[in-house]
């Protein structure tokens, strides 16, 4: 497969913990877009849970940023590569206001620099909520409309 590839490297200390989620939110924007390029131009792409990829932590010290047809290739995603993937659809489906966004996550409090990539939709996460109650009890949705699409291919795939 031929691939334009973008890397951007931040000299660790040179910018503030805030500074580098907005910019790795920029990035990550830009990823959602090319998810919907991808999407338009394939439409017989496979939906994001019913894709068959699982969901697994990259622990490397580099976050490589994917497009759909390399997760697909690869066969799985971290939550920064599969938040995108569900934002474009989501997106494409109509919803507005779909953002990916890095929260600090619960499980791994003792490195701050820790983020993790979830999904802001109110819209989406209302309907999600109302069609499986289960998913805001087990916290894969929330009631301020933020979605967790890398747990929930977990219990999607077993």
């Amino acid at each position: 497969m031929s691939e334009d590839r973008v890397s951007l490297t931040v000299p660790s200390g040179s910018v503030g913990l805030a500074a580098l989620d907005a910019l790795s939110e920029e990035a990550l924007e830009l990823v959602v877009q090319a998810n919907m390029k991808f999407l338009r131009e394939h439409p017989e792409a496979p939906r994001f849970f019913e894709s068959g990829v699982r969901y697994q932590l990259d622990d490397s010290d580099t976050n490589e940023w994917l497009t759909i047809p390399q997760i697909l290739e690869r066969g799985w995603g971290d939550c920064d590569q599969l938040a995108p993937w569900f934002a474009a659809e989501l997106r494409l489906q109509g919803y507005s206001g779909v953002k990916v966004r890095l929260v600090k996550p619960s499980a791994r409090p003792e490195d701050e620099r820790v983020r993790h990539a979830v999904v802001y939709c109110p819209g989406a996460a209302r309907e999600l909520a109302n069609q499986y109650p289960q998913l805001m009890r087990d916290g894969f949705v929330s009631h301020l409309g933020y979605v967790d699409p890398s747990m929930m291919m977990v219990v999607r795939n077993g």
